[in-house]
């Protein structure tokens, strides 16, 4: 029986390698052409509502689909060429763990809109398959990256930002009335629940409620409220990682008004806190 597993799994990474070295032949030979574009895609779709002449709803999953499958190719290419195809190959078809974080990276990847996400999911990974060292760190970032979208880094690097501005102005962390004022709390206020959910969960930041027992730290959340105590050196990390990859954060706040948004954000906690200094 476990002869018959064995063989059934080496067959199934023999199957592996060889549709991976398929995709990259037929990117290799395709030369990286242009990702199928929204209105190539949009523009098909007149012919195909035609009656009897295609479906104008088929059109449009397909050239989705294109666009993801493009994606997919263009992250196995780019980590192939950074690791070398024979080693790329070999790693793959025996080690079940980088196989599944391979797995769940390009998922990741093709489901984004956030291009510098993409780019650090392609570079865990290649690191993950060079480095001698245990590969934790690696598969913690990719299942991370996996659950984390435009909101949630959006909403990370504002809490990083504000956890900055505490560190800089150091102001009371409690107030008269025993509430936290501090830039962190107004942040985290100001952010959807399912964000800081997700931002928790995923260990970017840690949960608020903090309470020192003597015998270690322990979380006392209230209830009814969602909280956060910080970024974690994970989280900080993680944005690291994302800032790289887009100096000017047009991936991570995409668009003139994201940007303005960001900026008035910060405008206001130094408004904020300027004028309680001032009290």
């Amino acid at each position: 029986m476990v002869g018959a597993l064995s063989n059934s799994a080496g067959e199934a990474h023999r199957h592996l390698a060889t549709n991976i070295r398929l995709v990259l032949g037929r990117r290799r030979l395709r030369k990286r052409t242009a990702k199928p574009s929204l209105l190539e895609i949009t523009g098909k779709t007149g012919i195909a509502a035609i009656p009897y002449a295609g479906g104008a709803l088929n059109q449009i999953i397909n050239g989705l689909q294109q666009r993801r499958r493009y994606e997919a190719e263009t992250a196995l290419g780019a980590i192939s060429e950074r690791v070398g195809q024979d080693v790329f190959l070999t790693i793959v078809a025996g080690n079940p763990e980088i196989e599944a974080m391979l797995w769940i990276a390009l998922q990741a990847i093709t489901m984004t809109g956030v291009e510098s996400k993409r780019r650090v999911l392609q570079n865990v990974v290649a690191n993950a398959m060079v480095s001698e060292e245990p590969i934790d760190i690696e598969q913690l970032k990719v299942t991370a990256l996996a659950e984390l979208d435009a909101p949630h880094i959006r909403a990370l690097e504002r809490l990083s930002q504000a956890q900055w501005f505490d560190a800089q102005h150091s102001p009371s962390p409690r107030g008269e009335d025993g509430k936290d004022h501090s830039a962190l709390a107004y942040a985290a206020n100001r952010e959807p629940t399912p964000v800081l959910a997700a931002l928790i969960r995923t260990g970017v930041v840690y949960p608020g409620g903090a309470v020192d027992t003597g015998q270690g730290v322990s979380y006392a959340p209230v209830a009814g409220e969602l909280t956060v105590g910080g970024v974690t050196e994970f989280g900080e990390d993680l944005l690291d990682d994302l800032r790289a990859e887009d100096p000017d954060g047009a991936a991570s706040r995409p668009g003139d008004q994201e940007r303005a948004a960001h900026r008035a954000f910060m405008k206001e906690l130094r408004s904020k806190f300027d004028g309680e200094a001032a009290k």
